[in-house]
């Protein structure tokens, strides 16, 4: 399935979970989106397509899936666009919820981001502007947070060379693991011609 597919599926299931579809949501247990909450989101989707030069289909998709698990989880993200204290319960909740071991420093940040650009964009403010109830939200990551990846994380030679030889289903993996039968053919290349010595 494409990006765009996946935008529109997105789109479907705003409308379905707020009750702006005829059509129900696919399961009762499913979160709930409020009416403001999906017009607001619905808009903010539009608004990315008419700035698609700014905005690629991946990017949109990535904001707008943010925002959609915020306003399921949390809700009042058309309340936040005037509303400190409702922009502070999407906080909370991004750092509770988006600031444990199970996510990224990184995934608690693009929450962030994703609701200052919601913000910008859903009120049509230029590129330098942020709603005065979002404006406050860090953009950033935390002073102790250390990008480097630990070792214990990282994947060692033998297991890629594993890995291109017995495949794998995860495309990215698929895509790695052909880095080391590549970087093989080209040291026994080297080797044999006299580059490495």
């Amino acid at each position: 399935m494409g990006t765009r597919d996946q935008i529109e599926n997105l789109q479907k299931r705003i409308r379905k979970r707020s009750g702006l579809s005829d059509e129900p949501p696919e399961d009762e247990s499913v979160p709930t989106i409020s009416e403001d909450d999906a017009e607001t989101l619905l808009e903010f989707s539009r608004q990315l397509d008419l700035l698609s030069s700014k905005y690629t289909d991946y990017r949109h998709l990535k904001l707008l899936r943010h925002c959609v698990i915020m306003a399921e989880h949390v809700g009042g993200l058309a309340d936040a666009l005037e509303s400190r204290d409702a922009a502070e319960e999407i906080v909370v909740w991004i750092n509770r919820e988006r600031g444990v071991p199970e996510y990224s420093e990184e995934t608690n940040q693009d929450y962030r981001v994703a609701l200052r650009i919601f913000g910008k964009r859903v009120l049509k403010m230029a590129d330098d502007e942020v709603p005065e109830s979002i404006a406050w939200v860090p953009t950033g990551t935390s002073n102790a947070y250390d990008p480097s990846p630990s070792r214990s994380d990282m994947l060692d030679w033998e297991e890629a060379k594993k890995m291109a030889v017995e495949g794998t289903t995860n495309q990215r993996d698929k895509a790695s693991s052909r880095l080391p039968t590549n970087l093989d053919r080209e040291e026994r290349r080297c080797t044999t011609s006299g580059w490495a010595k």
